[in-house]
């Protein structure tokens, strides 16, 4: 057909020039609505242009809708599948009640490439499905790069236990979420209100934490807990385990658990095959090593000095030693501190007991003495055998290889709008 003749429903129109539609009535009807009951309402191709190309100054530039199908499908060989681009607001929005919002192919190229100044660059929003849904064989299914904020972030307001923010699944040897940074945080976690990081595996490690580094600012696993405004105590790291063990360390040739500050246990206290020592600073400067004193019994001692006149002597216990142990049943070993007959015991009460000098002697001299008594709290069977805990499987710990950035995806200058088509003179 020639130029300017009308267009022809069913037969192939050719032209040269551009055909152009415009309405000057206000009101926000469309300019041009095409239906088709069975197929492709519009259906767009070209060489190396894009194919459809919508402008508004206000309104969307194209909008598609489908009641069950996808609203605007954009597919391309080798460059781009959808371009969108906003000032102010958004690139590109897909809403579907059921299936995709936005649905875009691409065999080589980016099957959407979004660009905006101030709003979203893609937003997807779904009432059932999911909102965005990125797939691809050899790279990253969605690929977050941003100069100040986060390059991905994702937010769910859904009150139930299986919602999350973002959530990654790895089905194969690949982990679920990974985090890599070349200076800040790998993977960082906040929660107010509950917990911030929650880590489980079905038979590895929930947490592994691996230092790489040699210097002592390089630390596997830190757990930090300052203190709080109200002066409540919190726990820096917290080891919990129902039948098996709570904390487990090892080393080879280091330290296996080091503590700046007081220590308490709760429950028995076994070192097998070690020592139990005290490391005392000696006046050299060095720290010399003393041990404790084993007992096959549960005792607890006392010592102290008391007094002998013309040949007699009482000593009180120490009321709060008296408490703790079996006061009814203790020993007392006695040195006599000058020349004397020898001492004995006399009246043995749970508050004290008496010291006689020997042969009805009458000196009157200074005394030591040594009270053992058994622990009067728990009950401690004799040299009571121990079932050695077995030491855990510990999986191999390998360092794993600095993973390697994801290649950036090919940076697509943003497409330019396309300007509005100058009317043509309609006058007759």
């Amino acid at each position: 057909m020639a130029d300017g003749d009308n267009l022809v429903l069913g037969t192939p129109n050719t032209f040269n020039s551009q055909t152009f539609l415009q309405r000057s009535a206000s009101g926000p009807t469309t300019a041009f609505a095409v239906a088709n009951l069975d197929g492709g309402a519009i259906v767009g191709t070209s060489a190396n242009h894009p194919a459809v190309e919508g402008a508004s100054n206000t309104g969307p530039g194209v909008s598609g809708l489908a009641n069950s199908g996808a609203g605007v499908q954009g597919s391309c060989g080798s460059g781009t599948g959808v371009a969108g681009r906003s000032s102010t607001g958004t690139g590109v929005d897909g809403t579907s009640t059921s299936g995709s919002g936005v649905t875009a192919t691409s065999t080589s190229g980016d099957a959407i490439t979004a660009s905006s100044l101030t709003g979203a660059g893609v937003r997807g929003h779904s009432e059932t499905a999911d909102g965005v849904v990125g797939t691809s064989r050899t790279q990253c299914g969605v690929y977050g790069e941003s100069e100040m904020l986060p390059a991905v972030t994702g937010r769910c307001a859904a009150h139930t236990t299986w919602t999350a923010g973002v959530m990654g699944i790895g089905d194969h040897e690949g982990p679920g979420v990974h985090g890599t940074s070349l200076l800040g945080n790998g993977v960082q976690a906040y929660s107010r209100d509950a917990d911030a990081l929650v880590a489980t595996s079905v038979n590895r490690r929930g947490v592994l934490g691996i230092a790489a580094g040699t210097s002592s600012a390089s630390v596997g696993v830190q757990g930090d807990a300052p203190a709080r405004a109200n002066g409540s105590a919190a726990i820096g790291v917290m080891g919990s385990s129902r039948h098996g063990t709570a904390i487990f360390a090892t080393t080879v040739d280091g330290t296996a658990g080091m503590f700046f500050g007081p220590v308490v246990v709760f429950g028995d206290l076994a070192v097998i095959g070690g020592k139990k020592s005290a490391a005392v600073r000696h006046p050299d400067g060095s720290h010399r090593l003393t041990y404790a004193v084993e007992s096959p019994d549960n005792w607890l001692e006392d010592v102290g000095r008391g007094q002998l006149v013309d040949g007699d002597g009482t000593v009180t216990l120490d009321p709060d030693f008296a408490a703790v142990i079996d006061a009814d049943d203790y020993h007392v070993f006695l040195t006599p501190e000058g020349d004397s007959n020898g001492l004995y015991v006399g009246a043995r009460t749970s508050e004290g007991f008496e010291v006689h000098e020997q042969r009805d002697g009458t000196a009157s001299m200074s005394f030591s003495y040594r009270v053992v008594g058994r622990r009067g709290d728990v009950e401690a069977a004799r040299l009571s055998p121990v079932d050695l805990p077995a030491v855990p499987d510990l999986p191999d710990v390998t360092i794993p290889e600095p993973a390697e950035l994801p290649p950036r995806p090919r940076r697509v200058a943003a497409p330019v709008p396309p300007d509005l088509p100058t009317p043509p003179d309609l006058t007759p």
